[in-house]
């Protein structure tokens, strides 16, 4: 069957780096027992990997193809392992997937393939194995979860303790349906603790950037809490009506001295005031605006309740994730997260660490410089710990309209402007340059050619590891391209 291929095949350098690592984390926990002997895990990781590399995900379009496609053959040597084995293999070693795609980052950094001195760091949204329309709100699951609460106890009256010769508890519908029920009030209670945490912490940032802002009435930029942008927007309006009054009693008092002073009297709200004042009524707008959206009830999804509603562009919304990868300027994948965060800003610093504890990890060198698009600006992104990194502060059409900067940045101005002067100099715009072909085509490659469009696993783990795999796939099937040596 080898014959039947030619020597340089995929399949082939495929199988060669799998013999060269050590893939004993594959065997852990295997037990002998009764019954026909297993599949050899290694095997199955092939088959799964040359999967991913081709474009098929599916277990049961993998089983068909053991049995009749050329490649698959040799890489099964011969056997055929059933769907539910592989589906089963794919779901039991998901923890498994973050070394194996290390073990072969560090394979191909050996080979002098992978060079860290550049990383773009960027994100696609990937549609779950979910439908959109299953989000529920908690009273509607602790409804649900009230009725089978109900109709388990008549079952229970009607049936008493049942024959013996049931199902076991997992595979029946009731018991489904009730852990099913559990995992989403478990994971409403979750996103509510992280989100009062998440508020707790923009408050004493808020406050923070407040203090700094000083005596000159202006507001901090960025993300700020909505009651504490009403707050200061008062404060700096108290501030201008009480240096206008101060003015104008002591134009007041020239005038009562006998002083003749030129010109119309002034208006009793002056420009500074009237322009606070807009501001406070805008902020109290926003504010109320605000809580009325956070006012809706918190809603999950019935069939994963880990998912999210993703934005997407141009495409409306999906449930699913945020899928994250960080690629060197040679597009080979060093770091692979999902998310199920919609946005991009507070995945930046998880992505670098990453990054960079892999790149460690594979012997790969230090990380130069990280680029990121303008979805992870801000101020905690630029002055965070880790590799010299550039963020666009603007879409890359707008930053070309800006005027351009040499040298290093003036002294005493602070982090945001510091990159934005950064991002305008020549070594700055070239070097970001890079980004666009340096990720842009690994997402488009996954999507469009290997129709890697949406994840067939549920929850974070599983996704996660779905996503390292087609990571780990893709890497060696670029060192293969490459040409790469074993």
């Amino acid at each position: 069957m080898r014959d039947w291929l030619d020597p340089d095949h995929l399949v082939f350098f495929l199988l060669d780096v799998l013999e060269s690592l050590d893939l004993s984390v594959l065997h852990r926990g295997r037990v002998g027992g009764v019954g026909r002997r297993g599949y050899d895990p290694e095997v199955l990781l092939a088959v799964l990997l040359y999967g991913y590399c081709s474009g098929v995900r599916s277990s049961r379009k993998l089983e068909l193809l053991c049995g009749v496609d050329v490649a698959f053959r040799v890489i099964a040597g011969g056997y055929l392992p059933d769907h539910t084995t592989i589906a089963r293999f794919r779901n039991e070693h998901g923890c498994d997937a973050e070394e194996v795609f290390v073990r072969v980052l560090e394979l191909c950094a050996a080979a002098g393939l992978v060079d860290v001195g550049v990383v773009a760091i960027d994100g696609t949204k990937m549609a779950g194995d979910a439908s959109i329309n299953r989000n529920r709100t908690r009273e509607w699951v602790e409804k649900a979860f009230a009725e089978a609460e109900e109709v388990d106890a008549a079952e229970d009256v009607e049936y008493g303790e049942g024959r013996g010769d049931e199902l076991p508890a997992e595979w029946r519908a009731g018991e489904g349906r009730k852990d099913r029920i559990r995992a989403v009030l478990e994971e409403m209670d979750e996103r509510r603790r992280v989100e009062q945490e998440a508020m707790e912490s923009d408050d004493a940032a808020w406050v923070e950037r407040v203090e700094r802002a000083g005596a000159n009435g202006k507001l901090p930029t960025g993300k700020r809490p909505r009651y504490r942008e009403v707050e200061a927007a008062r404060e700096s309006l108290d501030a201008a009506l009480k240096e206008r009054a101060e003015m104008m009693a002591a134009r007041q008092a020239r005038i009562d001295g006998g002083e003749r002073i030129r010109g119309a009297a002034p208006k009793e709200e002056g420009t500074a005031v009237r322009v606070r004042r807009k501001r406070l009524a805008d902020a109290i707008e926003r504010a109320e605006t605000h809580a009325a959206k956070a006012g809706k009830e918190l809603k999950a999804n019935l069939t994963d309740p880990q998912s999210r509603v993703m934005p997407t562009k141009g495409k409306g919304w999906v449930q699913g994730y945020n899928a994250q990868a960080a690629v060197t300027e040679d597009g080979f994948v060093v770091a692979a997260e999902v998310f199920n965060v919609p946005g991009d800003v507070d995945l930046a610093e998880p992505m670098m660490a990453q990054t960079v504890t892999n790149s460690a990890a594979a012997r790969a060198g230090d990380v130069g410089t990280v680029l990121f698009d303008a979805g992870y600006f801000s101020e905690a992104n630029i002055t965070m710990p880790g590799p010299k990194r550039l963020i666009a502060f603007a879409k890359s059409h707008r930053m070309k309209k800006t005027d351009p900067t040499i040298g290093p940045p003036p002294a005493g101005v602070s982090p945001v402007e510091a990159m934005r002067h950064e991002m305008r100099t020549p070594e700055g715009a070239e070097t970001y340059a890079k980004r666009q072909h340096v990720v842009e085509p690994v997402f488009g490659d996954w999507k469009h050619l290997r129709n890697f469009r949406r994840f067939s696993l549920r929850s974070l783990e599983k996704v996660n590891a779905e996503w390292r795999l087609q990571a780990t796939a893709h890497n060696i099937a670029k060192a293969h391209r490459i040409g790469m040596a074993i």
